[in-house]
């Protein structure tokens, strides 16, 4: 069941089951704020959250078989159920994107910022991944075989909005950590984020 929760000033969230989830549209948000780079939630509806505020809920309508194309073995065996948020929206599920500040033009080496993953804690596996047009998938990060500084991280452009698919291998609570890291362009010092967690919560298949 879904519902609103009303907040100060007039903000909501969305409630399923009684806990607050994210609305429609939502970024994982890599701020720069005070010579910082600051990963946080950005709800379009209600605002500015902490990164571990509320779980991104995965429903039923987020439930998938996995293609029997070897381009998409990284998310397990062909015909395995998965999970995810897509990179399109979906009714019923949180529109999930990365969005990254406006950072004045020459803040950083290349106008980049890397989201690196650091962690993930549940019952499962995790994959980001983006499919083209031809319905190639491009693997961005994935705990399956292991996470590397180098393999499993996302190079974003500054001021960038981007959608992915964020694919479970499992339903149950998830902890995932990221962190953002640039590169100074005027002092050429590599900078990063405190480690944030994001929590998702996949709900299990109907009986």
């Amino acid at each position: 069941m879904k519902r609103k929760l009303q907040l100060a000033g007039g903000l909501c969230l969305l409630l399923f089951g009684g806990v607050p989830a994210a609305s429609s549209h939502v970024h994982l948000q890599i701020a720069w704020r005070q010579e910082a780079l600051v990963l946080e939630i950005y709800d379009f509806e209600a605002g500015t959250f902490p990164a571990d505020a509320f779980p991104f809920v995965i429903g039923n309508a987020g439930m998938n078989l996995i293609p029997a194309t070897p381009a998409f073995a990284f998310l397990g065996e062909a015909g395995a159920t998965f999970f995810a948020l897509p990179q399109s929206e979906l009714p019923g599920l949180p529109f999930l994107g990365i969005g990254v500040d406006h950072a004045p033009a020459g803040t950083f080496t290349g106008d980049q910022v890397n989201l690196r993953l650091v962690a993930i804690d549940g019952p499962g596996h995790f994959a980001l991944y983006q499919v083209n047009s031809f319905g190639r998938p491009t693997m961005q990060m994935n705990s399956r075989d292991g996470i590397a500084p180098g393999d499993d991280r996302l190079v974003l452009a500054t001021g960038a909005h981007e959608h992915q698919n964020w694919a479970f291998s499992a339903p149950g609570e998830y902890q995932v950590t990221f962190v953002a890291e640039a590169v100074r362009q005027s002092t050429g010092q590599a900078i990063a984020s405190t480690p944030a967690t994001y929590r998702f919560r996949v709900l299990p298949p109907p009986a």
